[in-house]
C-alpha cells in the first residue's frame, strides 16, 4: 500500500508528545503528509522539546506539509467540515478536516484518534483509517520496536493524556479496539 497517510493533530501529537514520531517515518517514508493546519495546532503547544520536534518533522525530507489553498480540490469539503456541515454531520476542528479533506480529494489514509468528532464522515465517505494504536501494532509487527518497547511508548502516552483505546498495547495488541465498530 502507498496511499499517503494524511496525519491529524491527535494522532500525530501522541508520537511528537513522546519522541517518537520516528516511528512514523520509519514506517511511512515519502507517504506522511501533515496539514499546515496541524502544523498550526501543533505550534500552540508552549514546550520547548515538543516544539523542537515539531520543527525538526516538518523539516525531514520524508514528510509533506501541505495547505490548503484556493486552488486545492480539498478546499470546498474543509469549508464544509468546518463551517457549513451538511445534515446529520457537526463542524469539526481544522486539523481532522484538513486530513480528511486531502484523504478525500487526493485519495489516501487518515490517522486519527478522534472518532467522535470524525466517525461520520469516514463513514460517510468509505475512508481508510489508522489509529496511534494501529501505528504501534504495525511498528511491532515490523520489528521497530519490541513488545516491552511498545508498552513503554503506551504507557508515556496515556502519561501525556494521549486516548489511545487501551490500559496498554499488550491488550491493545491481544483485542484491538476498532473505533467504528463502537468496542
Amino acid at each position: 500500500m502507498t496511499d499517503p497517510l494524511f496525519f491529524d493533530t491527535d494522532c500525530l501529537s501522541a508520537f511528537l508528545w513522546t519522541g517518537r514520531e520516528s516511528i512514523v517515518t520509519q514506517l511511512y517514508p515519502g507517504r506522511v503528509v501533515i496539514p499546515q493546519s496541524v502544523l498550526d495546532e501543533l505550534s500552540r503547544v508552549c514546550a520547548p522539546a515538543f516544539e523542537e520536534r515539531v520543527a525538526s518533522l516538518a523539516a525531514d525530507a520524508a514528510v509533506e506539509v501541505c495547505d490548503i489553498d484556493l486552488a486545492s480540490p480539498a478546499l470546498p469539503l474543509y469549508r464544509e467540515m468546518t463551517s457549513r456541515p451538511k445534515p446529520g454531520f457537526k463542524v469539526i476542528g481544522r486539523g481532522e478536516a484538513a486530513a480528511m479533506a486531502f484523504a478525500i480529494a487526493h485519495g489516501g489514509i487518515v490517522a486519527s484518534n478522534n472518532f467522535r468528532d470524525t466517525a461520520a464522515y469516514i463513514r460517510a465517505f468509505g475512508l481508510k483509517y489508522k489509529t496511534t494504536g494501529s501505528i504501534l501494532v504495525e511498528a511491532y509487527e515490523n520489528g521497530l520496536v519490541s513488545e516491552a518497547e511498545a508498552n513503554a511508548i503506551w504507557a508515556d502516552m496515556l502519561a501525556k493524556g494521549r486516548c489511545i483505546g487501551a490500559r496498554s498495547f499488550t491488550e491493545f495488541l491481544a483485542k484491538p479496539v476498532d473505533p467504528l465498530a463502537g468496542r
